[in-house]
């Protein structure tokens, strides 16, 4: 993970290997996102890198947001 901060605003980008079971189905993505504070606005945008399912996950797709604090919900498609 990578992260800056300035006086009133900062951002960061990760990527993570995630293991788990989306809808009964068990393997390993991996997930690159990032996220931007200015002052009190904030966003976040992430993306599941493609081809990087294993297991029942192979061919997953999709997005990674923030919408919750350390909390990432996943948009995807299998």
């Amino acid at each position: 993970m990578l992260t800056t901060q300035g006086t009133a605003g900062g951002g960061y980008v990760a990527s993570e290997r995630i293991e788990g079971v989306l809808d009964g189905r068990h393997g390993t993505i991996v997930i690159q996102h990032g996220g931007l504070a200015d002052g009190p606005d904030q966003s976040s945008y992430g993306n599941i890198i493609p081809n990087s399912g294993t297991g029942d996950l192979a061919g997953i797709s999709g997005q990674a947001m923030e919408f919750e604090f350390q909390v990432l919900t996943l948009a995807y498609t299998l």
